[in-house]
């Protein structure tokens, strides 16, 4: 955050979001101003929230953490905004409430993946992706 801060134009950001997983479903957070991850548990689909500013912003900005705890067969989603920007014809955002409901129960990785960027690209038609659309998806086994 410092060498950002230090060497980037004033209007330069970037986002992060960084994960630690332990062996009992343990996923502890940190977040840069990046898009919250979905999580995926008991078949309830929920976005994790955890505060934090860009990388870069300022200089001595703190960056909290966030902690959540996966059963058995419980799952994550994460991605960039390529995926809740991708727009339509008519304009229209594909939005973080339309990541949400392309899960549609899955919980295997590339089921998660795979339903989010069929309804993505259903949804934008025949316009041109203007930005990636990256997905991380981990199920806790």
């Amino acid at each position: 955050n410092h060498l950002l801060a230090e060497n980037s134009p004033a209007n330069q950001y970037a986002t992060l979001i960084a994960g630690r997983a332990t062996k009992s479903g343990e996923i502890e957070f940190v977040n840069a101003g990046h898009l919250p991850p979905v999580v995926i548990s008991n078949g309830e689909k929920s976005e994790f929230q955890i505060p934090g500013l860009p990388l870069g912003m300022f200089a001595d900005a703190r960056f909290p953490t966030g902690t959540v705890q996966l059963s058995p067969g419980d799952a994550i989603l994460l991605f960039t905004d390529g995926v809740t920007e991708a727009v339509n014809c008519d304009g229209t955002e594909f939005g973080s409430a339309r990541v949400i409901e392309a899960l549609n129960g899955a919980t295997e990785p590339a089921d998660l993946i795979r339903g989010c960027l069929d309804s993505v690209k259903t949804f934008r038609g025949d316009v041109a992706s203007a930005d990636d659309l990256t997905m991380l998806a981990v199920t806790y086994a």
